[in-house]
C-alpha cells in the first residue's frame, strides 16, 4: 500500500491554528500556546513579589552533618549506658538440665519428643 493514503488523514492540515510560541522550561523546549504563557507569567508575577535578597561573597549556609563516621571505642563508650542487662529469672529443666526462663515451656524437651 501506499504509505501516502494511510497517513493522509492524520497529516491534513489543521483548520484552527492557536498562536505557538517556543518556550524552555527547566532546560527543554516546549510550544506553548500564547495565551498560556501570559497566564503562566502574570500568575508568577502575581504569586511570587520580587525581595532583595543580600547576600555576602563567600557566606556559605551550615548545615548539621557529622564531619567524620564515630569511631568504634567512642560509639562503645557512647552507648555503654545502653547495655543488656543480665537475665536472674532463669531455672534449671529438670528433665534435660538446660536453662529455662521461669513460667516458660523447655524448647528442648519438645523438640526431642517430637
Amino acid at each position: 500500500m501506499n504509505r501516502l493514503t494511510l497517513l493522509g488523514s492524520v497529516a491534513q492540515k489543521y483548520r484552527f491554528v492557536t498562536p505557538v510560541e517556543q518556550v524552555i522550561v527547566g532546560g527543554r523546549l516546549f510550544n506553548a500556546p500564547n495565551r498560556y504563557i501570559n497566564n503562566q507569567i502574570q500568575h508568577q508575577e502575581q504569586a511570587q513579589p520580587e525581595l532583595p535578597i543580600e547576600a555576602e561573597q563567600g557566606e556559605i549556609e551550615l548545615t548539621a552533618v557529622p564531619k567524620k563516621r564515630v569511631s568504634y571505642t567512642r560509639n562503645r563508650k557512647r552507648n555503654s549506658s545502653k547495655k543488656y542487662e543480665n537475665i536472674h529469672n532463669y531455672t534449671v529443666c529438670q528433665k534435660c538440665h538446660s536453662p529455662v526462663l521461669m513460667h516458660c515451656v523447655c524448647m528442648v524437651c519438645i523438640r526431642k519428643k517430637l
